[in-house]
């Protein structure tokens, strides 16, 4: 839900983004944060509502947590990225998507610990 939030906050806050390198860097965090929505609702998705075909049965509990733990990763790197786009490529100018990154971090961490304690 705070990956959805971020991704419509990016769509209210591009019009103040029209130089270059502030239409560069909305692009970024638009993609990462659509990267990242994608990667955790596919993580976090129970096994039970899997499709049958997705993977053996045998797999599942695997998926479960192992690979839900390396997917959120990735998601939480694409997060990363669009803060730090901000740095780079041109003038360091204050994300706006800085508070958005900060909940997403605290979430992060509350996930990767329950996947650690499962796995």
């Amino acid at each position: 839900m705070q990956v959805a939030n971020a991704t419509r906050h990016i769509g209210k806050i591009r019009p103040r983004y029209n130089g270059p390198n502030g239409k560069r860097r909305i692009a970024v965090c638009e993609k990462d944060y659509r990267i990242a929505s994608a990667t955790y609702e596919f993580a976090l998705k129970p096994v039970s509502e899997l499709k049958p075909y997705d993977y053996f049965k045998e797999r599942a509990f695997n998926y479960e947590f192992k690979d839900a733990k390396r997917l959120a990763k990735f998601a939480i790197n694409a997060v990363n990225n669009c803060q730090n786009v901000w740095k780079t490529g041109g003038p360091v100018q204050a994300s706006p998507m800085t508070d958005y990154n900060s909940v997403i971090q605290k979430i992060d961490v509350i996930i990767s610990q329950v996947l650690e304690d499962f796995a």
